[in-house]
């Protein structure tokens, strides 16, 4: 009788290790719980590719072998986990990486991507891979969080009614994006951990609405290699889990792709005092209202536990500094689109072209596929396609925009405010445009649950933004706070109670891109 929906990575490897539960039945539940959900009773659509079964099960009986002869690949030995559907997974499993787009559905890769290989040498269970905002949100702006034309809508299990027609697309009933697959699949029990990317808020704001616990690694740290990467100076990956004992397993997983080893110190015994923290203005860092048009009581409700946070924070010894005055985004020349006028459309071509199959082989031909094929395009438009396909700019025109851009939000802005305040992080409501700034000053940035808005029961989180490289140092704040938080509370629209191991067999029908 297993909870998945309730319990960590860490307590599914305790019962494994116990003798109580096998990595195979493990995974069997694990497809139960998406055939439940994903497939049939709510359609959550978190899910946009199976790995199949044969592969899934010769991999778990492996482990459960290994187990059985004492050999432990690690602490994730045995666990499913979820991968966005950027990541290029093993060619003989069959699964593509689409972006959610039709013009990929072709599309096949030579390699896997390193980051799969370190994620089966540390034992994990690939399920399968998750649904996102097609091209990761930077299509067009009907691309509402969690909509692709692969694969539909992805759906929140915190919000009743699911996705409202015509909500702007940040609203209350959105699950948000781009990795939505990604933190919607772990709330609802299909894996305890998962792996999704991030340019602009892609991780940091589905992970907050589905009360998760994130972290994006410093932008370019890691090999893109096997990555659909589409804007590489301000994108990586991250994790998201439950638990940060759980998020800190999976991160020491990425960061074994770095391009340069990183030694990850994560001190559990750091107490509050040893911190310091800058909290911004939540009334200047509000989305835009073509985004989520906030009421007056949405807002109190944020701003409520965003000060709560605060005087818990300083009753337990930390030191915060409030209003900390961080630039924001829309003072910052060229900005975040002088970042994607310079790299999507090379970024783009690169890798198309270095397919071993594909019926388009650069942005150009994905747009035009897109005009020739109007009924596969979910009603989202693609101006920021056409855009950076026809800006022009030499590459020392744009190695000057970049430095620009990357000094003005880092060195001139969000570091120098660190600097002059004394700040171990800064704090954020996630629902704003904190992660555009940070990403623009290539910092990491993790999310925290805060709490849930009424009457929905939507969750919201709280941004942190470190340092580059202080991947370790969040995760000491991150423990802290979990240590300080209520019991976690679970989703409305799956069954959070015990469960027997009753399995089918999916069909590969269940997903188009199998």
């Amino acid at each position: 009788m297993i909870d998945l929906v309730r319990l960590s990575a860490a307590d599914l490897q305790s019962l494994q290790v116990a003798g109580s539960l096998t990595s195979s039945d493990l995974a069997k539940l694990s497809l139960q719980q998406i055939a439940k959900y994903d497939i049939k009773g709510p359609e959550l659509r978190a899910i946009i590719a199976l790995v199949p079964e044969k592969f899934i099960f010769e991999r778990t009986t492996f482990l459960d072998e290994e187990r059985r002869a004492g050999r432990l690949l690690g602490p994730l030995h045995g666990i499913p986990i979820i991968l966005k559907d950027i990541i290029n997974t093993p060619p003989e499993w069959g699964i593509l990486t689409t972006q959610g787009s039709w013009a990929l559905e072709k599309s096949k890769h030579k390699e896997q991507a390193p980051l799969v290989e370190k994620l089966l040498d540390a034992g994990v269970v690939i399920i399968g891979k998750t649904s996102l905002t097609e091209f990761g949100s930077a299509k067009g702006p009907e691309g509402v969080g969690g909509l692709s034309a692969i694969n539909g809508q992805s759906q929140s299990v915190y919000v009743e009614g699911f996705v409202a027609k015509g909500d702007e697309p940040f609203a209350h009933t959105n699950p948000g994006g781009s990795s939505t697959g990604s933190a919607v699949g772990v709330a609802a029990g299909y894996s305890p951990i998962s792996i999704g990317g991030e340019a602009n808020g892609s991780i940091q704001t589905p992970a907050s609405r589905a009360n998760l616990y994130a972290l994006k690694i410093t932008p370019q740290t890691l090999s893109t290699e096997g990555i659909f990467h589409i804007v590489p100076t301000v994108e990586s990956l991250g994790g998201m889990a439950k638990t940060v004992g759980d998020l800190e397993e999976v991160t020491r997983v990425i960061l074994q792709t770095a391009k340069t080893p990183v030694e990850m110190t994560v001190d559990r015994s750091k107490t509050w005092k040893d911190f310091s923290f800058g909290f911004v203005d939540p009334g200047k860092w509000r989305l835009p209202s073509d985004l989520f048009n906030a009421t007056e009581e949405y807002c109190h409700q944020i701003d409520t536990a965003y000060s709560a946070i605060q005087e818990k924070i300083k009753g337990f010894g930390g030191k915060v500094a409030y209003p900390a005055d961080v630039p924001h985004p829309s003072t910052i020349e060229n900005g975040f689109i002088g970042i994607v006028n310079g790299e999507f459309r090379d970024t783009v071509n690169s890798y198309l072209q270095n397919l071993a199959e594909s019926e388009v082989r650069s942005l150009a031909e994905i747009i035009q596929f897109n005009k020739d094929h109007p009924e596969l395009q979910a009603g989202i438009s693609q101006p920021w396609f056409i855009g950076p396909q026809e800006f022009e700019q030499t590459p020392e025109e744009y190695a000057k925009v970049r430095k620009q851009v990357r000094e003005d939000a880092g060195e001139k802005g969000l570091y120098h405010v660190m600097d002059e305040l004394s700040l171990d992080i800064i704090c954020a409501p996630t629902d704003g445009p904190i992660s555009e700034i940070s990403a623009l000053a290539g910092a990491p940035t993790a999310n925290i649950p805060l709490g849930f808005l009424e009457p929905s029961g939507r969750p919201f989180g709280l941004t942190l933004v470190g340092r580059p490289g202080s991947e370790g140092k969040m995760l000491e704040i991150m423990y802290l706070f979990e240590a300080a938080s209520p019991e976690r509370r679970l989703p409305k629209l799956v069954d959070h109670q015990h469960i027997e191991l009753v399995f089918e067999a999916l069909g590969s029908k269940d997903y188009p891109c199998r």
